[in-house]
């Protein structure tokens, strides 16, 4: 099975504020958020962000029990 491709998202970011949650489906979208956010908090940067990587582990760790049932009492 092939993994999907990513849909390509941008994010608006203050280093001074609360981590970005919302992803913008175009640049466009960002930027004016950005703009809107740099209107009404004079003196702080937003910057719109595009993520290059993302990263995943698929490794799967099993640990298996055995029950009291098992055990022979003798």
């Amino acid at each position: 099975m092939s993994t999907p491709k990513p849909t390509p998202f941008w994010l608006v970011w203050n280093e001074n504020g609360r981590a970005p949650c919302y992803k913008h489906a175009s640049s466009g979208s960002a930027s004016r958020e950005a703009e809107r956010l740099a209107a009404t908090n004079p003196g702080q940067t937003f910057v719109v962000l595009e993520p290059t990587l993302s990263v995943r582990s698929n490794v799967l760790e099993y640990q298996h029990f055995s029950s009291a049932d098992d055990m022979v009492p003798f």
